[in-house]
C-alpha cells in the first residue's frame, strides 16, 4: 500500500489514518491521559480503546486499498 501511494499509483491516500496515527503517537508520548496509567487496569484501558479506534480506521483504509488493487485499472 505504501509503495503504491508513494509511487503515485494509488492516489486515494488515506490522510485520515496517517493523521490518526500521528495523533496516537503524540497521545502515547504525552504524560497526561484520559485516565492515568498509574491506576491499575483502567489506566491502560483508555490507551487500548484509542488504539482500537485507530486500528478500525486503518482496517477500513486497507480494505479500500485492496478493493482498488483488485479492480480494473
Amino acid at each position: 500500500m505504501l509503495g503504491a501511494m508513494f509511487g503515485g499509483k494509488y492516489r486515494k491516500a488515506p490522510w485520515r489514518s496517517g493523521l490518526m496515527l500521528g495523533l496516537f503517537a503524540v497521545y502515547l508520548l504525552v504524560p497526561t491521559d484520559f485516565i492515568l496509567d498509574a491506576i491499575p487496569v483502567l489506566g491502560f484501558a483508555d490507551d487500548a480503546a484509542v488504539f482500537g479506534v485507530l486500528l478500525a480506521a486503518a482496517k477500513r483504509d486497507v480494505d479500500k486499498f485492496l478493493e482498488w488493487e483488485a479492480g480494473p485499472r
